[in-house]
């Protein structure tokens, strides 16, 4: 009898390891994967104004449709094919009849009381076969809109570092 408790409850200590080790690594395995139709997002930690010009600076090869600071807004013209921005791989869709259209959106908040502002990059892509043709919504590969949040960032670091330079040089150190 006493031979096999000490069984048992190895064994159960076995399996349940073994549950831990499985509900862990289910967990650690369940990253969210891009669908292509939603936004990509990132929070700054700055004020409105510097992320405005940031985006703005960032979005300058685009041709502008709409630049709204009231609003938060910054959206382009239709692009065709691939004029301004190269997928740095094969896309699998080809550039006849497909254009696009980005749209930037800021949202001003707080984060335990420092200012900070959600941006929310999102590229509709239509794709025409033919002028009969329904037009066709693929997804993105979200690269594009990861590369204008980079240089959102980018281009706030440049600031912040320009400021902090301009500080000590006015204080003569």
């Amino acid at each position: 009898m006493s031979l096999v408790i000490p069984l048992i409850s190895r064994t159960s200590s076995r399996i349940t390891l073994i549950a831990i080790c499985f509900f862990m690594s289910a967990c650690a395995s369940q990253t969210r994967k891009y669908d292509g139709y939603s936004p990509v997002l990132r929070v700054f930690n700055a004020s409105f104004d510097k992320v405005w010009r940031a985006a703005q600076i960032s979005l300058k090869a685009y041709p502008m449709q709409v630049n709204d600071i009231e609003k938060g807004v910054l959206e382009t013209d239709w692009i065709r094919g691939y004029e301004i921005y190269k997928p740095p791989i094969a896309p699998k869709i080809s550039a006849n009849g497909l254009r696009y259209k980005i749209m930037l959106r800021t949202i001003k908040g707080k984060i335990d009381g420092v200012e900070a502002i959600k941006v929310t990059v999102q590229k509709a892509i239509e794709k025409r076969r033919d002028f009969f043709a329904e037009v066709e919504a693929p997804p993105s590969d979200g690269l594009e809109e990861a590369v204008i949040l980079y240089r959102i960032e980018r281009e706030i670091t440049i600031d912040n570092a320009l400021e902090a330079s301009q500080e000590e040089m006015n204080s003569g150190k």
